[in-house]
């Protein structure tokens, strides 16, 4: 993966503990273009770590702007997430690379959309209702975001914006515990969670929608009940997480082991062999416990990131990806080595 140096050019507070960091190429290029709700990833080089590690971050306005916009959760052991909300700011510079991802809106039609996310899930919705907004304004869009109150609500005033300007845009927040100040109707729509009976009651044309599902994995499962339970088909729900994947404290350690009957992992192009050892999650934390710089995003089978190319031996999923890798490729988010393997990274 290639890194390309990028200035801060403006940092915005979106709520407590959101901010956006707007991104400008440094040499003045043009920007690579991207698809609504894909991401880049950032390359960090934290103090007391040798080696850099990297977060994948949706872009969050719509392509065709001068400058990508991440927009990042300050969680309260989090790395990366830390490190920005503390040390980035207007001038600072980041490594950055070009947009990827397979979670993004489908632009070639003109259906209505569903957009579910909760809490800073709401990043690739923002880039997808941008877009629409300004070049399928036609399209019919119902926007559902849950957060607790509006001192944790990112972006609530453009959104307001967004749907008093187009009438097929249908907007409905949720502030499940909403502070004593708050005003429903003003500040919020509805002080519960979201469920069944909200889309029951607000979608009309439910055959026809794409969804598109991005929060923390127990509300994507919830969501996606309530989804299948109105007969939707699962291929027309999208699924991207974000939950906390910076927490994870990346150590440089190799591990010793001299128990021969686990499976053997060799990392190819890293050169390094290890066996396996159950303290691991997955392999992905494997990898990372060796240094090897890994592209991760959901770390649970959701985004398509981490999909590495396994040259031999087999694996097996704990849990079940929510998408397939393609032939011969493995997702070591939540994949466990069943055989001897080897793994191009």
């Amino acid at each position: 993966m290639n890194f390309y140096d990028y200035r801060v050019s403006k940092v915005l507070k979106e709520s407590k503990n959101i901010s956006s960091y707007y991104l400008k190429p440094l040499n003045g290029d043009l920007l690579p273009s991207f698809l609504p709700g894909q991401f880049i990833t950032v390359k960090i080089h934290l103090k007391g770590q040798d080696k850099a590690v990297t977060r994948n971050y949706t872009l969050s306005d719509k392509p065709g702007m001068d400058y990508y916009r991440i927009t990042v959760k300050k969680e309260p052991k989090g790395l990366v997430s830390t490190f920005l909300h503390d040390e980035i700011s207007v001038g600072s510079r980041l490594k950055v690379s070009a947009p990827s991802g397979n979670f993004y809106l489908s632009q070639g039609m003109d259906t209505p959309v569903v957009m579910i996310s909760g809490g800073v899930g709401i990043t690739p919705m923002m880039s997808m209702i941008e877009y629409i907004a300004e070049h399928q304004p036609q399209r019919k869009v119902y926007f559902y975001h849950s957060s607790k109150n509006k001192d944790l609500q990112p972006m609530g005033e453009r959104l307001k914006k967004l749907s008093s300007k187009n009438g097929n845009i249908n907007l409905y927040v949720h502030h499940t515990q909403p502070l004593e100040n708050e005003i429903r109707g003003v500040n919020y729509d509805e002080s519960t969670i979201i469920d069944l009976n909200h889309f029951k009651k607000n979608i009309k044309e439910i055959e026809q929608c794409s969804f598109y599902i991005c929060g923390p994995v127990s509300f994507m499962h919830d969501m996606s009940n309530h989804l299948t339970a109105m007969g939707v088909a699962k291929n027309k729900i999208n699924f991207e997480r974000f939950d906390n994947p910076d927490r994870i404290n990346i150590q440089n350690t190799s591990i010793v082991q001299t128990n021969t009957e686990e499976p053997e992992v060799y990392f190819l192009k890293s050169g390094l062999k290890t066996f396996w050892n159950i303290k691991h999650e997955n392999l992905l934390t494997l990898a990372e416990s060796l240094g090897i710089e890994a592209p991760s995003s959901c770390r649970m089978g959701t985004c398509a990131s981490c999909e590495t190319e396994i040259h031999s031996g087999e694996t097996v999923y704990e849990p079940e990806p929510f998408v397939e890798a393609r032939p011969g490729n493995v997702f070591i988010c939540c994949a466990k080595p069943k055989t001897h393997i080897t793994l191009n990274l």
